[in-house]
């Protein structure tokens, strides 16, 4: 296969009002340059060798300055702030694809991973970001069974990153708040399960499921707000003997909005009704375990929950145009997403998405 180039470039300026120092002004500019391809060899008639690589080079760069609010100082702002950082990476994958029967495929394969770096531009201030790597194994099977009337599909997969690219509370800031920082190891592994089975030509059932264990295994933030003060250096929440900080060792917490459980069901019903048109029925149920939505810290857990959705429509047989009516979280299940607040570290703030609430609605749906 042909290699190919791609380039793209990024630029945004943000104007922000910042009480008490002025309007801050953001540019952010963002250079990747990539070189990859990717290949198949048929080793036997049922062994084939993968692989592929790919070369990435990033720039970016970002500043920020203050125009002041005449009479008043801005809020321990040190400005302009400038950020800029530079990164080449080489990553790969190879693996085997071997077909034990003309539906049935197995594959194991193993790739390193690449996100770029970063420049964190917040309360005019400018910090670089290090890039973060992975190194991920997986073996898994692909199948059509029945004569193709089901379909299973399944995987294992571990994957281990550096300098991972995570999300944590920030207190040195003014204002403190959720920045962008690195964590030097995360880990990620789990299982997960497909089934698609066509019950008759009108039914199709579907159900999938997954277990995922994503946890730091080497991290140090801040602690959360309230969070006990270990005795012991490098155990939780502890003061740092060199700094007089206090700091949490994150190591074995779970990576937050993670969680360990997830599966759905779903069934789709369509038949044609005459003159061209088809009638179509879907329900689908989805449910989720319950995340922390910071690392290690209870105040801010989302407990499980499940969503019913439903739908219904008449259209094309061709598919050119179809009406219908539709109904998302039918149980009305409410779940909110508990964090702690900037302006009172003490409380929260609890961020609710449109998928909170029960939403009944209708579609038009055309194509040309």
């Amino acid at each position: 296969r042909a290699d190919e180039t791609a380039i793209g470039y990024f630029f945004q300026p943000v104007r922000v009002s910042l009480t008490g120092g002025g309007t801050n002004h953001y540019k952010v500019r963002t250079r990747s340059t990539a070189l990859f391809g990717q290949g198949t060899y048929r080793l036997t008639d049922d062994l084939r060798l993968i692989g592929g690589l790919r070369y990435t080079h990033d720039q970016i760069s970002a500043n920020v300055d203050i125009t002041p609010i005449p009479g008043i100082i801005p809020l321990n702002i040190t400005v302009p702030a400038t950020g800029k950082v530079e990164h080449d990476n080489i990553s790969g994958r190879v693996g085997f694809q071997y077909d034990f029967a003309p539906d049935v495929m197995a594959y194991a394969s193993y790739a390193t991973g690449y996100k770029g770096p970063s420049v964190n531009v917040i309360q005019g201030q400018a910090r670089s970001l290090k890039p973060e790597t992975s190194e991920s194994y997986e073996l898994g099977l692909k199948s059509s069974l029945l004569d193709r009337r089901v379909i299973l599909n399944t995987a294992l997969y571990w994957s281990t990153y550096k300098d991972f690219q995570a999300q944590t509370y920030d207190t040195t800031l003014t204002f403190p708040t959720l920045i962008l920082a690195n964590a030097g190891e995360l880990r990620s592994r789990g299982v997960e399960v497909e089934l698609t089975g066509k019950v008759t030509s009108n039914l199709t059932v579907s159900a999938n499921g997954a277990f995922s264990e994503a946890t730091y295994r080497d991290f140090t933030s801040t602690c959360y707000p309230g969070e006990p003060i270990s005795a012991q250096v490098g155990v939780g929440c502890y003061v740092d003997p060199r700094t007089g900080a206090q700091v949490a060792n994150m190591a074995g917490r779970r990576l937050p909005n993670s969680p360990k459980w997830t599966y759905s069901i779903g069934a789709n019903y369509s038949r044609p009704v005459g003159n061209g048109l088809e009638f179509d029925l879907n329900a689908n149920w989805g449910w989720r375990g319950a995340v922390f939505n910071r690392a290690g810290d209870p105040t801010t857990k989302t407990p499980d929950y499940g969503l019913l959705g439903m739908s219904a429509g008449i259209g094309d047989e061709d598919g050119r145009w179809r009406v219908g009516v539709y109904g998302r979280n039918l149980l009305d299940t409410l779940f909110v997403s508990p964090v702690h607040s900037v302006a009172d570290p003490g409380g929260f703030n609890r961020f609710i998405s449109n998928e909170a609430f029960r939403t009944v609605g209708v579609s038009l749906d055309v194509r040309y």
